[in-house]
């Protein structure tokens, strides 16, 4: 099929920086954009970024993430389709094994964890709760809390008795962080209004994730393209 033309730009986009908000968030768009407004090259889109995750740079691991979560929750479901596959299922257990560096192990898990969640339960989602599922069984370092899972349900799953209150405090801790990082994100892009691409973009936080997202988006919801987003 020739050559990945999404290769460059995601190249382009994971910066190798370890700083969320000062990532290349007009390059980042931009990705997304296409993507969105073309849902045939989620796989190709896939493919570059599971290439780029392959990098042996750490902080250039942890930038590849930060693109993926962006994607993730701006491209639509054809997009979340292709997540949930046997290529990330791969990657993933790839950059496990080669054991991480603990701030890439952090933001993997994190993801894991809110996409499992989110489409562990879907029709397209089986291989997400497999990936879970299976790095449970090598000791993949998860909180204590099934994704999902009720309060009352965690408690089963865990003889820890602090580990129901610690599981709450990280997410909470992790929620006020993301709240920061959306309103710096949104500042940074208000001073940068010279780039065309991020005007479709609105610069509340979707539900479950940091960034800001296409117009009329969420995390988990169907394939919409970018548009007037409202705030």
């Amino acid at each position: 099929m020739g050559r990945n033309n999404f290769e460059a730009d995601i190249k382009k986009a994971t910066s190798g920086n370890w700083v969320v908000e000062q990532h290349d968030w007009a390059s980042i768009f931009e990705i997304c954009s296409k993507v969105a407004t073309a849902p045939a090259e989620s796989k190709p889109a896939l493919q570059a970024v599971l290439k780029r995750l392959r990098a042996s740079e750490p902080e250039v691991q942890f930038s590849t993430l930060i693109v993926l979560e962006a994607m993730t929750s701006n491209c639509g479901v054809e997009f979340q389709r292709e997540l949930c596959s046997r290529d990330f299922y791969d990657a993933v257990f790839n950059l496990w094994r080669k054991r991480p560096h603990p701030l890439v192990l952090d933001r993997i898990r994190a993801l894991i964890e809110e996409w499992t969640a989110a489409f562990g339960s879907a029709s397209h989602g089986g291989m997400m709760q497999k990936l879970y599922n299976d790095l449970k069984l090598e000791s993949f370092p998860f909180s204590s809390t099934q994704p999902g899972a009720t309060s009352s349900t965690a408690g089963t799953s865990s003889s820890r008795p602090s580990s129901s209150t610690t599981t709450a405090a990280a997410a909470s801790s992790r929620r006020k962080e993301d709240e920061e990082l959306s309103r710096a994100i949104a500042l940074s892009l208000q001073d940068s209004t010279s780039s065309p691409s991020s005007s479709q973009f609105s610069s509340g936080p979707p539900s479950s994730s940091m960034y800001p997202t296409l117009g009329g988006g969420s995390s988990s919801g169907g394939g919409s393209s970018g548009g007037g987003g409202s705030g």
